[in-house]
């Protein structure tokens, strides 16, 4: 059995970290967001999934950036 490389946990843990967040915003979307003037139970649950869910999806999209580039580099250095 082969071990994932550093860069597959990150891909995973990034979209690991996606899903939680999006299932977090769909449950905070369902406490109100707003609630008369002032911010409603699913504000603060919402605006912290956005944020996972950037967070998540900027990990992913970065270390894949990097294996292409380190793909590309090795190629150019078995030539």
């Amino acid at each position: 059995m082969r071990t994932p490389t550093l860069r597959e946990i990150d891909v995973i843990a990034g979209a690991l970290l996606a899903l939680l967040g999006a299932f977090v915003a769909i449950q905070g979307i369902g406490l109100g967001f707003y609630a008369g003037d002032v911010p409603g139970a699913g504000f603060f649950p919402t605006v912290l999934a956005v944020l996972l869910i950037i967070a998540g999806i900027s990990l992913a999209v970065t270390r894949l950036r990097a294996a292409r580039t380190e793909d590309a580099e090795d190629a150019e250095d078995a030539e």
